[in-house]
């Protein structure tokens, strides 16, 4: 699949553009690695090359994320997926960036996620958080960056390697660079929890079965899934009729896959949908 520098500059300016998914009050001890970002920030040659031969969404925020790091006047990428392997050669883990930020370094994770809110689903909030097919739950994320990778640093495997690459084995910070989307369900009065920045809010989620309460008189877009980070009102595509875009949204339900879904409305705004399995 081959994109075109638009694209790809949109992507890039809708990844710099998505909000960190948790406030103040998070519910992890690292503090947000929040970015400073620019309209003006452009990808080079070297940064579309590599996006041109990787479709793995994680993999392309990376790429993004590097990008924006290589734009960054204060800070200097040391190195990024540094994998730590044992003495016999096995993968423990993978530390995402290390970062120079003088005097200090900073080991940062990155997460990017695209969110529904189901606040039925369970009654421990962090629970309710999932991705759209109902599967990538925000509570087994954090279990994860908690007991894996964020003590991957201190792994004496991880020392050595830092060691090998002449990075002190101190003086690290960690921090959390945690960006995200979040959908909350379509014509249902719902209070996030307040350790969800209200920022990350970018549209509502519904049913299959509920796609009918759209506006028919609307026009519609479904971007493919390297897209969704697009700011719709920019993207630039051609939005088509209701008729026409619900017939393609049940060829992409019954083959499993669970659809974001961009309206133009008659005055000119712009709503965003995950249509989910009834």
């Amino acid at each position: 699949m081959k994109f075109t520098t638009k694209q790809l500059q949109q992507q890039f300016k809708g990844f710099l553009r998505t909000n960190a998914l948790f406030s103040d009050s998070g519910v992890l001890p690292y503090s947000n690695f929040v970015l400073n970002s620019s309209d003006d920030f452009k990808l080079n040659s070297s940064h579309k090359k590599e996006l041109s031969g990787q479709l793995y969404v994680g993999k392309r925020m990376e790429i993004f994320f590097k990008a924006y790091i290589e734009h960054s006047k204060n800070l200097n990428l040391v190195t990024h997926s540094l994998q730590v392997v044992n003495d016999k050669k096995k993968t423990l883990g993978e530390l995402d960036f290390i970062i120079e930020n003088q005097p200090n370094f900073l080991h940062i994770e990155l997460v990017y996620k695209f969110y529904i809110y189901d606040p039925t689903y369970h009654r421990n909030s962090l629970h309710c958080f999932m991705g759209p097919k109902r599967k990538d739950f925000l509570y087994k994320k954090i279990e994860k960056l908690r007991n894996h990778q964020f003590p991957m640093l201190f792994n004496a495997f991880t020392q050595k390697q830092l060691k090998e690459l002449a990075l002190p084995t101190s003086h690290f910070e960690q921090k959390l660079s945690f960006m995200a989307k979040v959908f909350l369900p379509l014509n249902k009065a719902v209070n996030l929890p307040s350790y969800i920045n209200p920022k990350t809010v970018s549209g509502f989620w519904l049913k299959f079965s509920e796609l009918k309460l759209l506006n028919k008189f609307h026009h519609y877009f479904i971007p493919k899934r390297q897209d969704w980070m697009i700011i719709p009102s920019e993207s630039g595509y051609t939005f088509e009729d209701f008729e026409s875009v619900e017939m393609q949204v049940n060829v992409l339900i019954e083959s499993g896959i669970r659809p974001m879904l961009w309206e133009k409305t008659k005055e000119g705004k712009f709503n965003s949908y995950f249509v989910c399995f009834d």
